[in-house]
């Protein structure tokens, strides 16, 4: 009785409580289950599983970006009879490949095509400019590129790009898969689809939908309504979400992934769905015969059973 005396004099003279009540804030656990108060008394259970990420990589050294970078450089010529001779012009030194360093041919580096004949003939490979190698051939080789400087080409094509190599990091650190179940399951019923995309190195969530599995349970009717357990999942996907999300619902989940696609258009990479249903209006038409007064309806009942007796 003292203590309680003491507390309420406390009170009066620093005009705040000693303990105050206020909404639970999400509590992630080991085993990756956590609760969410989407509402005051309104809570939610979360599987919220987020793969370690990788400690960051340290600045790369100067000139470091130029080590996965390839350069193609090609020549593309189109003569007017239909010949195409496509040229690979490496960064190589032309000397070095004229020397025929320890006395093998250079590879080919030109291939001729004749667009004519292009279905029934393989590419007439050679190597414009090596004379002088001994190899077999080598003549006939000289002569047709000679040829060809001597003919004006109708067409020709030079190609110079750098294109840079970069390797993947195996993560997805933008990426959150959530999963959304039907009425009368759980969040145990993704445990399997759970655990693979985690292991693979994505984010997944998955919720428990009010009076499901081990969320709470309001005592009224008023509480089940779709827009009320679609706002306990817009809660959710704005607690979680990243810049790429993707939606997975099953039976009833998927009205609410179609929800929160349409809210959050930019958010939302992809949905999938699964046995939803056809498409059905959440509230009952103005012209529906269940929404006609009772005495209709009991005007009609002997006409209803009648059809179905027949």
């Amino acid at each position: 009785m003292l203590n309680s005396i003491t507390e309420g004099f406390l009170c009066c003279l620093m005009g705040k409580t000693t303990n105050a009540v206020g909404p639970l804030d999400s509590v992630e656990s080991s085993n990756g289950y956590s609760f969410l108060e989407v509402k005051p008394g309104r809570i939610l259970r979360v599987r919220h599983s987020a793969p370690s990420r990788p400690p960051a990589e340290p600045p790369e050294e100067p000139g470091a970006a130029e080590r996965g970078t390839v350069h193609c450089k090609r020549k593309i010529t189109l003569y007017r009879n239909g010949q195409l001779v496509i040229e690979n012009l490496g960064d190589a030194v032309r000397s070095e490949i004229l020397h025929c360093s320890n006395g093998t041919a250079e590879p080919s580096s030109t291939v001729e095509l004749e667009l004519s004949e292009l279905a029934g003939q393989t590419p007439v490979q050679g190597s414009a400019g090596t004379p002088g190698c001994g190899t077999p051939g080598s003549g006939a080789r000289d002569a047709a590129a000679a040829k060809r400087r001597k003919r004006k080409p109708k067409k020709v094509i030079n190609i110079d790009c750098k294109k840079q190599i970069t390797s993947c990091k195996g993560t997805h650190g933008d990426v959150v898969l959530f999963f959304i179940h039907g009425v009368g399951g759980s969040l145990d019923i993704w445990k399997e689809q759970l655990d693979f995309f985690t292991k693979l190195g994505y984010e997944v969530v998955a919720p428990d939908l009010a009076g499901h599995g081990c969320s709470s349970a309001p005592q009224i009717a008023a509480a089940y309504t779709f827009y009320a357990l679609a706002e306990d999942m817009r809660a959710v996907f704005k607690r979680y979400a990243k810049k790429r999300n993707i939606l997975i619902g099953h039976s009833y989940g998927v009205s609410f992934c179609t929800f929160l696609a349409h809210e959050y258009p930019d958010l939302v990479h992809k949905v999938i769905m699964i046995n939803g249903g056809g498409p059905t209006a959440l509230e009952p038409s103005l012209c529906s015969i269940f929404n006609m007064p009772t005495c209709v309806l009991h005007c009609l009942s002997p006409c209803l059973a009648w059809s179905f007796l027949k």
